[in-house]
C-alpha cells in the first residue's frame, strides 16, 4: 500500500498525466492524421492499369491489410484457353496487399503528398494449394508484417477464394531510396 505524503502522489500523478498528454500531442503533430476511408488504392500503391490487381481494401493498418481481387482477362498469367490464371499470381497479390499497409505507413509518417516508391521483393517462402484460379473468382488476401527495420520488412500473406486456401507466401521487402 502506498501512502500519500502531503499530496506528493497526487502531484506526481498530475505531472505524469501532463507529460503523457504532451507526448500524445507531439506524436499527433509528428504523424499525419489520415482517415483511411478517404484513401483509394492508388494513394497507397504505385501499381496502375493491368498491374494493379487489388480492387478493394477491406481492412488496413500499418502492420496488416486485407484486400479483395477478382480474376480478369487482363491479369498476368491469364490463359484464355483455360479461362484461368496461375496460382503463382498470389505472390503479386501478397506484395500489393503488403504495399497497402506500407503506403498507409508512408502517408501517416511523411504526408499524403510523399513520393510513392516501389519495393524490391524477395520470395522467402511460397506454397500453392491449387494450380489455377478461374476467371471472375474473388480472392481475399491478408498480409501481416512480421518484422520491420528501417526500409526492410518481412511480410507473411495468405490468399483464399471462398473457403479454399490458394497460397501462403512470405516476402522480404526492401525499399531503395
Amino acid at each position: 500500500m502506498v501512502q500519500d505524503k502531503g499530496g506528493q502522489n497526487e502531484e506526481h500523478a498530475s505531472k505524469s498525466i501532463s507529460l503523457f498528454k504532451k507526448n500524445v500531442m507531439s506524436l499527433n503533430m509528428q504523424n499525419h492524421e489520415i482517415n483511411v476511408q478517404d484513401l483509394n488504392i492508388e494513394d497507397l500503391i504505385p501499381h496502375r492499369n493491368g498491374m494493379k490487381l487489388i480492387e478493394r481494401i477491406i481492412s488496413v493498418t500499418e502492420e496488416m491489410a486485407i484486400t479483395q481481387s477478382v480474376v480478369n482477362t487482363a491479369w498476368p498469367f491469364f490463359d484464355s484457353d483455360s479461362n484461368s490464371t496461375l496460382s503463382l499470381i498470389v505472390i503479386e497479390l501478397v506484395a500489393q496487399t503488403a504495399g497497402v499497409s506500407n503506403g498507409l505507413d508512408r502517408i501517416r509518417t511523411f504526408g499524403f503528398d510523399s513520393k510513392k516508391e516501389g519495393w524490391i521483393v524477395g520470395i522467402k517462402n511460397a506454397s500453392f494449394f491449387i494450380d489455377k484460379i478461374s476467371l471472375h473468382q474473388t480472392i481475399i488476401t491478408r498480409t501481416e508484417t512480421h518484422f520491420k527495420y528501417e526500409k526492410f520488412r518481412e511480410v507473411a500473406g495468405t490468399s483464399y477464394s471462398d473457403d479454399m486456401l490458394i497460397g501462403e507466401v512470405t516476402l522480404q521487402l526492401f525499399q531503395v531510396s
